[in-house]
């Protein structure tokens, strides 16, 4: 039984950290892009001058999406910087959303830049978080709770040698009883909470 608890102990813990690694990777970006997004918000705004603007597409096994690769220039203090940032965080979405990006920044239009008064070689078209930003961390959220359970159940588990079963069993002559270890119960309930969270953001119609 101890062997058998020893080699699951770490399957899951090359589990968890494979998860967690993958999962950070995703919150890393999501973060630094909605943080991106805050600091904008005390940008100056210069003008700007589109220089090109084009959709583009991304093929894989799970269909079609769509960008927007854009590039313009804008002067500060009578120099001249070129960017192809449109937001921090940029991802890619619907054919609709870029071709509404590509009417709304035409060539040799000139919308508002807004630039790091403390770094005017970093500008963005767009500042300010916007509601894909936070559903980006609510979608991510369940994934990092099952991590964190994982994490959980192994730090508990490694706690309680003597003990190494999942289940409590006491049996009589009249009676089997079977409860859950401290291990499995708060895991199973971060688990529980990961995928009730992960199951609200796509309502049955």
């Amino acid at each position: 039984m101890a062997a058998m608890f020893g080699s699951r102990r770490l399957f899951i813990l090359m589990f968890a950290t494979f998860w967690s690694a993958i999962t950070g990777l995703f919150v890393f970006f999501a973060l630094s892009g909605i943080i991106g997004q805050w600091r904008s918000q005390s940008f100056v705004p210069v003008r700007a001058t589109i220089d090109s603007i084009k959709q583009t597409e991304s093929h894989d096994s799970h269909g079609t999406s769509y960008g927007v690769a854009v590039a313009y220039h804008y002067t500060v203090d009578g120099k001249r910087y070129d960017s192809t940032r449109l937001r921090f965080g940029q991802m890619s979405s619907s054919d609709g959303w870029a071709e509404h990006m590509v009417q709304q920044y035409r060539p040799r239009s000139h919308p508002t830049a807004y630039v790091d008064p403390a770094n005017p070689a970093s500008a963005v078209l767009q500042r300010g978080p916007d509601g894909m930003d936070y559903f980006l961390l609510m979608f991510l959220t369940p994934f990092v709770l099952v991590g964190v359970g994982l994490w959980i159940w192994l730090g508990l588990s490694w706690r309680r040698r003597t003990t190494p079963e999942d289940f409590g069993i006491l049996e009589t002559p009249t009676m089997t009883r079977v409860w859950p270890s401290c291990a499995v119960v708060p895991a199973a309930a971060l688990g529980g909470l990961g995928l009730a969270e992960f199951l609200t953001l796509f309502p049955i119609a």
